[in-house]
């Protein structure tokens, strides 16, 4: 059966590459010193942990604060630009956050609810479109659906902000169903037209202002028969209730179980789910009510999840990509470091999804304009400037501390191990420490001189980093 839970055995062991498998696909990356605090809280514990994460993250708020206050507190000159502020936060909150599985499901809802900062327009819009996928980023699915729906970005961007009773706007209803709760040949147009006269009235006030307003005047109140049940009209405050039951309706279908079913697994454990594991996964959804967390902490704890198929079969999206090689490599002030146009240059532009779908991903990430973006991101990080010590302003490294493993042989495998490529590349060493000699022009490791020393450290740096081994997760 699948999502048995994994019990440790002499034949099978709770390894540290088990831990560090359960922080990447959790989180983006863990220190040394959370891996082993995990590994010895045994996988059942260690799953709790990771999804039991407080609504408050103490150690964060205090390090915006000390850096430099509230972010979002500069105005820029256009709303592009304070946009630009909004993924700038973002980006700090994946590379500082205590709890990687919070800002990974907000990153998991923001390809789901794919919007559009450039059709959104106004920054404050934005902000608050951030704010909404953040506080719900741990909820029931029940809960996710009704924020993001009262969400005025997504209001604005699916165009339910201009529905009312006489032109009642498709569009919202549609998505919502099709891309965001049961996918396709779930219902019928004739569901799509009974849920969008459902939602006429859902708008923001104004034209540009984040916050929900429910447009009594606008609202149809005749009855409405939607995927097979009827909702009985209502007029005057109480038509909102009609798309509160509309929701009701739509997570207690089973497909919808199914389709939320088939994203976390894709998004969390494999590409390519069989039927049958997408089924068995959705019905610990629905004994849970939706409820995310728990179905992730029963997923982080099953043996099918550490099965060996289900190591490095995923392939990370630019964003996770960059951030995971910033905090692997300990480079200082990742968040200044320009990762979110690192991921953009690779084809992932957060806030910026191509269309209303997402983005496409797997072998996606393997195109010729991510690999020439990989190597640029490589050769940014081997050009930082070098520091011992924690510094304020701007993003640097530690090369020197690289070499505490001894020669350059040791150094590379250092790089694989904190990269999490040992296991991938092991029988590439002696070729990759061959191939960093031979860029260096230099036959042997004798008396290099300290200056040489961490030229040679940055060089493989960019080898590493440039290999595309560095996709896998």
């Amino acid at each position: 059966m699948e999502f048995e839970p994994y019990t440790p055995s002499a034949a099978n062991p709770w390894t540290r590459d088990l831990v560090s498998h359960l922080a990447r696909r959790s989180g983006f990356h863990a220190s040394n010193a959370q891996l082993a605090y995990w590994h010895g809280l045994g996988p059942q514990n260690a799953a709790a942990q990771i999804v039991g994460y407080p609504s408050e993250d103490v150690e964060l708020d205090s390090q915006r604060l000390s850096r430099s206050g509230g972010l979002l507190d500069f105005a820029g000159d256009t709303e592009h630009e304070r946009a630009e502020l909004v993924r700038g936060e973002w980006i700090f909150r994946m590379v500082h956050g205590s709890h990687g599985l919070r800002e990974r499901l907000v990153l998991f809802w923001h390809d789901l609810f794919a919007v559009q900062e450039s059709k959104l327009v106004h920054y404050p819009m934005v902000a608050r479109h951030m704010e909404t996928l953040r506080s719900v980023a741990g909820e029931p699915f029940g809960q996710v659906l009704l924020d993001v729906a009262r969400d005025p970005a997504m209001l604005l961007y699916l165009d339910n902000r201009i529905s009312t009773k006489a032109a009642p706007n498709e569009n919202w209803a549609r998505e919502l169903m099709e891309l965001y709760s049961l996918g396709l040949d779930q219902y019928t147009q004739k569901d799509v037209v009974e849920l969008a006269r459902i939602f006429t009235g859902w708008t923001s006030r104004g034209n540009q202002c984040e916050s929900f307003e429910f447009k009594e005047d606008w609202h149809d109140k005749g009855d409405k028969h939607f995927l097979g049940e009827t909702i009985r009209g209502r007029s005057g405050p109480e038509g909102f209730q009609e798309g509160l039951e509309a929701l009701q309706i739509i997570t207690r279908q089973p497909a919808c179980a199914r389709h939320l079913s088939q994203n976390l697994l894709m998004t969390f454990a494999d590409p390519n789910p069989e039927s049958h594991v997408v089924e068995a996964f959705a019905s610990i959804l629905r004994s849970e009510g939706l409820d995310l967390r728990r179905a992730l902490q029963t997923l982080f704890a099953s043996d099918w999840f550490y099965a060996p198929d289900r190591i490095n079969n995923l392939v990370r999206t630019p964003v996770e990509l960059v951030v995971f090689q910033a905090k692997a490599l300990g480079i200082r002030n990742p968040d200044l470091a320009g990762l979110h146009r690192a991921s953009r240059s690779m084809g992932m532009d957060l806030l910026e999804p191509p269309s209303v779908g997402g983005w496409d991903h797997d072998q996606d990430w393997f195109s010729p304009m991510a690999a020439e973006g990989r190597l640029q991101w490589a050769q940014r990080v081997a050009a930082l400037p070098h520091s011992p010590h924690p510094v304020h302003g701007m993003p640097a490294m530690d090369f020197d501390s690289l070499w505490n493993a001894g020669d350059g042989k040791a150094l590379i495998e250092n790089l694989l191990a904190k990269l999490s490529l040992w296991d991938v590349l092991r029988n590439d060493l002696e070729s990759l420490h061959k191939l960093w000699l031979e860029l260096l022009e230099r036959d042997d490791e004798q008396d290099w001189p300290p200056a040489f020393r961490r030229e040679a450290a940055r060089l493989a740096v960019l080898l590493t980093l440039s290999l595309p081994e560095n996709c896998l997760c």
